[in-house]
Parts: structure tokens; C-alpha cells; sequence
């Protein structure tokens, strides 16, 4: 692998899910992800964003390899994966890992944390046995600050916190090395006052093994703390829509839905909260991801859309550091992230 290649990276993905309402029924055809290119460099963490529905969990399955695009390519270390060898594979699966948002269903409730993290690593050969499989075991859970360790091991899924499973997730997720995790939505089911410490967990294992991660989210302040030093892509009903450094798109996004988006992030500022905001939207219902609006798909809620944007939809296209998809970028008011009140 060049040293510029990225560990993964997405050429023209499209996920094309079909369902039938009859036996006889035509299929409605709901595309999840639409055309989708994107590269995670090695060590980089993206944040990739937008509300439920938008297709960040389907994308998140086509990085894992969970999930085979309808369209498109994925290559890893610069290889596309559907040419692989059955070594080139097994990289592949090893290198990208998952980290579930439902720690509980990820665990097996009937087996114990050190079946559930011993069987991987004697089944990749990474431990040769047992105790050498324990040894290991107790310094992932170090790593991942699961302390002391051995008073975890013989424990099952439902004896441990949310914010324990999470980071044996994390432990098991690290165990086989990956260049990649790719993480969805793995703060949203536990305390808020235990969130900061699973990012920072991730960040640091981001800096000590120079591991990529992909996190999925809707929430972007977190989304903003975690990929500090990388990028943010932005999706809305199933396309790509805004991407680039993540500091510079949130403090002037360029796309009228992630205007909408941060206008509708409460402000902890009183003097800032007080003012009468306007959300900058026509409507507040997403169309269907089954029947998407012709042109541009954000059109029917954007209230900057012209005509144009109701025939023809928008391409990616540079605007400065980013990249993103309107027609109307160039014309659209400046929109910058409040700052606090000096009062």
C-alpha cells in the first residue's frame, strides 16, 4: 500500500433495497445510498451525519462488509474487494471492524466476556490457546480501561453496565488489529455522563494505534468532538450532500439542510437562546425515501430552491476547502455558527 492510499475507499456506492406489498406487487425500490464516493485515510476519523433515514447505518454496513452495494466499488488498501484473494479477503475482514450502537444484542447474554472475546482470537489463530487467550484478553480490557480485568471475565453481558459492554465492543473491535472501526451511534444507548469517556476512549485508541474510524451519528457536537482533526460528510435521504473539514463546515456550512441542521441545536448560551430563531425550512417532513422529490431531493424543505432545483439535481462540486451538492451555493447568505454572548 502507498503511503498516500486510503485504507478504504467508496467509488459510486448505491444500496438499492426492494420490498413488495403483494405477492404480485411491482417492487418499490428505496435507495438507502445513492452514488456515494468516499476515502478514509489511514488514521483519519470521519463523522458521517444527518437524520434517521438519511442512510448513514447502510453506509456503515457497505464499509464493514456487512453489506454488498447494488452499484459501485470498495477497495481496500487500494484493492477492490470483489477481486480479492481469499488471504486479501481475510485482511479485509479483519482490517474493518464494527462497534455496535446496541452493545446488548452484540454481546451473546449466554456466554461470558471471555468467551465472547477469546473465541475471535483462537479462531484467527492470534492466540495459539487458552492462556495465551487470557493474557491477551486482560490487556485489551486495560486498553480499553475495563479495571481490574480479571474481576470482568467470568461476568455475562447483563451484569455489566451499558458503558462496560460498550467498551468490551470496543475491546473485541481492537483485537484483531483493523485499520478501521467503523462506529454507529455507539454513545446514544448509554448515560449521558458516561458519553465523553467512550470518545475519548476512541480518540485515544485513534492516536496510540493509529487505527481509522468511521463514526455514524446524528448528533454533531459529538460528531465535531470526536473528528476534531478530520472530516465530516453530511447525507441526506440517501446522498451525499456536504462534505469536508469538519471545524470548517460547522462553523460555515455551505448546504441549506446543514443550516437547518445546526439551527435546530440548542444553544447553551441564554443571551443567544432568547432570540426568536426562524428554522430555515418549509416544511419539517422528510419526503419518502421510496418516492424522492425529482432535482434536488432537499428542494421540497430548502427554502433557497428555484426551479432549476426541482428539474435537476445537483452534482458535488468544489466551493472553496469543501464539496457540496446545490445549485444555489454560490448565491445562498453566509451562515455562521452563534457565538457566545460577551454580556
Amino acid at each position: 500500500m502507498e503511503k498516500n492510499t486510503p485504507v478504504l475507499s467508496l467509488k459510486n456506492i448505491s444500496v438499492i433495497f426492494k420490498k413488495r406489498k403483494g405477492l404480485f406487487s411491482k417492487p418499490i425500490e428505496a435507495g438507502a445510498v445513492v452514488n456515494v464516493s468516499l476515502d478514509i485515510d489511514p488514521g483519519e476519523v470521519v463523522a458521517i451525519v444527518g437524520e434517521s433515514g438519511c442512510g448513514k447505518t447502510t453506509m456503515g454496513r457497505v464499509i464493514s462488509g456487512l453489506l454488498k452495494p447494488t452499484e459501485g466499488q470498495i477497495f481496500f488498501n487500494g484493492i477492490d474487494i470483489s477481486k480479492m484473494n481469499k488471504k486479501q479477503y481475510e485482511e479485509f475482514r479483519n482490517g474493518v471492524q464494527i462497534v455496535q450502537q446496541d452493545s446488548y444484542a452484540a454481546l451473546n447474554p449466554s456466554r461470558t466476556i471471555y468467551q465472547s472475546l477469546a473465541d475471535p482470537l483462537i479462531n484467527k489463530k492470534i492466540a495459539k490457546n487458552h492462556a495465551e487467550a487470557k493474557k491477551k484478553i486482560f490487556e485489551l480490557l486495560k486498553l480499553v480501561e475495563i479495571n481490574p480485568p480479571e474481576q470482568f471475565i467470568e461476568k455475562y453481558p447483563h451484569q455489566l453496565s451499558g458503558g462496560q459492554r460498550q467498551r468490551i465492543l470496543m475491546a473485541r473491535a481492537i483485537s484483531l488489529s483493523p485499520k478501521l472501526i467503523v462506529a454507529d451511534e455507539p454513545i446514544s444507548m448509554i448515560d449521558v455522563s458516561l458519553r465523553i469517556a467512550i470518545l475519548n476512549l476512541m480518540a485515544n485508541l485513534n492516536k496510540k494505534f493509529g487505527i481509522a474510524f468511521a463514526y455514524i451519528t446524528h448528533d454533531l457536537a459529538t460528531a465535531r468532538y470526536i473528528a476534531q482533526n478530520g472530516k465530516i460528510v453530511v447525507m441526506y435521504l440517501g446522498k451525499l450532500v456536504e462534505m469536508g473539514d469538519v471545524n470548517k463546515v460547522i462553523e460555515e456550512p455551505k448546504h441549506p439542510y446543514l443550516q437547518a441542521l445546526l439551527s435546530a441545536v440548542p444553544i447553551p448560551d441564554p443571551a443567544i437562546a432568547r432570540q426568536e430563531k426562524k428554522l430555515p425550512l418549509k416544511s419539517l417532513d422528510m419526503p419518502s425515501i421510496t418516492n424522492p422529490p425529482t432535482g434536488c431531493r432537499f428542494n421540497p424543505r430548502c427554502i433557497y430552491a428555484t426551479e432549476l432545483c426541482e428539474k435537476d439535481e445537483p452534482i458535488l462540486k468544489q466551493c472553496g476547502e469543501e464539496i457540496v451538492a446545490c445549485h444555489n451555493v454560490d448565491s445562498i447568505p453566509i451562515w455562521k455558527l452563534p457565538r457566545k454572548s460577551n454580556k
